[in-house]
C-alpha cells in the first residue's frame, strides 16, 4: 500500500511541475509576442 501512495505522490508532483512549466511557457510565448509584434509590424509596412 505504501508504494501506491508514494507513486501517487510522485505523479502529483510531476503533474504540478509540468503545469508550472506549461504556465511558464505560455508567459514566455506572450512575452515573445510582445517583443516580436513590433518587429513584424515594421517588416509588414516596408
Amino acid at each position: 500500500m505504501r508504494d501506491i501512495g508514494f507513486n501517487l505522490l510522485i505523479m502529483e508532483g510531476f503533474k504540478s511541475i509540468t503545469n508550472a512549466m506549461a504556465e511558464m511557457e505560455g508567459k514566455i510565448d506572450k512575452l515573445w509576442d510582445i517583443v516580436t509584434n513590433p518587429i513584424k509590424n515594421i517588416f509588414n509596412f516596408s
